[in-house]
């Protein structure tokens, strides 16, 4: 029989709460764009096969984050095993449409891109953050948690 909690609201609120106040991570198109690089190239560039044969007339970022993360998304040649960390946190930020990530997020999305490797890359933490709070060539920033009133 399984053993009922005390407070499941509770602990369910606090949990939610606990994680409103994680560091998120997004794609900075408009650095990128300031930066004198195409946002649109650099995001359809990743595109895997059946994204790009869509895209031929997509010019719209927005268009072109739809496709990866419709199409590209759940392929394992996506963020394979040999991706770069950096390039993988990229990609996997483009999969979820730009949507911010948390560090749990990207070590769980990570973890299950990966799950087939022998030896685990280091996800740590430590290392995730330090990686994403200087800054790189993907445009990956901090953003600031979102306050409902």
């Amino acid at each position: 029989m399984a053993k009922r909690r005390g407070n499941a609201r509770t602990e369910d609120a606090a949990v939610v709460e606990a994680q409103a106040d994680e560091p998120r991570f997004v794609i900075d198109f408009d650095a990128m764009e300031a930066a004198g690089r195409s946002a649109v190239f650099f995001v359809r560039s990743r595109m895997c096969a059946d994204a790009q044969k869509k895209a031929e007339g997509a010019k719209q970022l927005k268009d072109c984050l739809k496709l990866i993360s419709s199409e590209c998304a759940g392929k394992p040649e996506f963020i394979g095993p040999s991706t770069p960390l950096s390039e993988a946190v990229f990609r996997l930020i483009l999969a979820a449409n730009n949507r911010p990530l948390s560090i749990r997020d990207i070590q769980d999305g990570l973890t299950e891109a990966w799950s087939s490797v022998i030896y685990m890359k280091d996800l740590s933490e430590e290392l995730l953050t330090r990686l994403l709070d200087r800054p790189n060539s993907y445009f990956i920033k901090r953003t600031e948690p979102s306050r409902s009133a």
